[in-house]
C-alpha cells in the first residue's frame, strides 16, 4: 500500500488536525457564532502528550562534526496541535514537515518532504530520555529505506542521530549526527 498522502488525503489530514470539517452551502460569514469551549483546543491544555516535543521548538543552526550545515525552524501551529518544520541545508536542499500527536495510536506522527524528492514518514514516542522516530525514507528513485532517528535535549542543544537499516531493523548503521544550537 502506498503510504504517501494524496492532495485529497493531505486536505483531510489538515482538516482533522485543525478541527471538525463541515461542508456548507452558504458562506463562512453566514454561520452562527458561538463562544469557544475549553475542549475546542485540546492541544493547549498543558497535557504532557501534546508538549512532548516542545524541546525541539525554536530557531536552530544545524552542525555536523562542528561544521555549520544549515538551519531549521520548528514552531507550533493549529492551536498547538501541529509542529511545523522548515529547514535549509547549505548544500542547496530544503524541506518542510509536520509532526502531530495521533490520538488513535497514542503516538506522534511525522511527514517530511525534501527538495530532492525524498519523503520521510515516521511514527515516534519517548524511549528513556530520547524521543525515537521510526519510519521510512522514500527516495525519488523509488528506494525505500528504514530509518530510526533519536533526538534529545542536552543543555541548550538538541542532538539528532540518524540510523538506517537495510535488513528490516535487525541491524542499524548510524548515517548522520546533527547538533542543533540556538540561533
Amino acid at each position: 500500500m502506498n503510504r504517501t498522502l494524496s492532495k485529497f488525503g493531505e486536505f483531510w489530514l489538515i482538516a482533522m488536525l485543525f478541527g471538525n470539517l463541515t461542508v456548507f452551502s452558504q458562506g463562512i460569514d453566514d454561520l452562527p457564532k458561538r463562544p469557544y469551549l475549553d475542549d475546542d483546543f485540546p492541544c493547549l491544555a498543558n497535557e504532557e502528550r501534546f508538549a512532548l516535543l516542545d524541546f525541539m521548538l525554536g530557531d536552530w543552526e544545524i552542525t555536523t562534526k562542528g561544521l555549520l550545515v544549515g538551519d531549521i525552524t520548528l514552531k507550533k501551529d493549529g492551536k498547538g496541535c501541529l509542529i511545523t518544520e522548515k529547514f535549509t541545508a547549505f548544500n542547496g536542499h530544503s524541506g518542510a514537515g509536520m509532526d502531530y500527536f495521533d490520538l488513535s495510536s497514542g503516538k506522534w506522527k511525522r511527514i517530511l518532504v525534501v527538495s530532492n524528492g525524498t519523503i520521510e514518514s515516521f511514527e515516534g514516542e519517548m524511549k528513556g530520555d530520547k524521543f525515537v522516530w521510526i519510519g521510512h525514507e522514500l527516495r525519488a528513485n523509488g528506494e525505500k529505506v528504514l530509518e530510526r532517528v533519536e533526538i534529545w535535549k542536552e543543555g541548550a542543544k538538541v542532538i539528532n542521530n540518524i540510523f538506517q537499516s537495510f535488513d528490516n531493523g535487525l541491524t542499524w548503521k548510524q548515517t548522520g549526527a546533527e547538533v542543533r544550537v540556538p540561533k
